[in-house]
């Protein structure tokens, strides 16, 4: 449970600076967040397997795995860091990088925060910190 108290701890803080961001900015970064909000459920998108309810299709679990990794937004989030550094120039596309980190964070943390983990090889959730699955079937 703590873990997951963690993980929602995350998500409001990643969703409040994604938030801050686009309003600093404007659509040029606000574009970008709310598409990156998305984009780990595109892996979704014709993926579940129409005989075994809430399962994806295995050969669609690495994918979806993939985008709900957390390395890959916190490596956007420290290049566009890096990005805004006066020695490297200064450059205001870090706020866009970095948006759209925050915001693909956000999502992973938000899910991870209601329980719902990684992908297992038969396509069914596995539950964060072994707590119960959400929607998953008591007996």
């Amino acid at each position: 449970m703590v873990i997951r108290i963690l993980w929602g701890t995350l998500a409001a803080a990643a969703i409040t600076l994604s938030v801050i961001s686009s309003v600093d900015y404007g659509w040029i970064v606000g574009g970008p967040v709310i598409a990156f909000a998305l984009l780990p459920d595109v892996a979704l998108i014709g993926a579940f397997d129409p005989t075994r309810s809430g399962a994806l299709r295995p050969d669609r679990v690495v994918g979806y795995n993939m985008l709900h990794l957390a390395r890959f937004p916190v490596l956007l989030i420290a290049g566009g860091s890096l990005i805004t550094l006066p020695v490297v120039g200064g450059a205001p596309g870090g706020a866009v990088v970095v948006g759209m980190g925050l915001a693909w964070l956000a999502h992973i943390a938000v899910d991870r925060a209601v329980g719902y983990g990684l992908r297992d090889r038969d396509g069914y959730i596995r539950s964060v910190a072994g707590t119960p699955t959400p929607g998953a079937c008591q007996a």
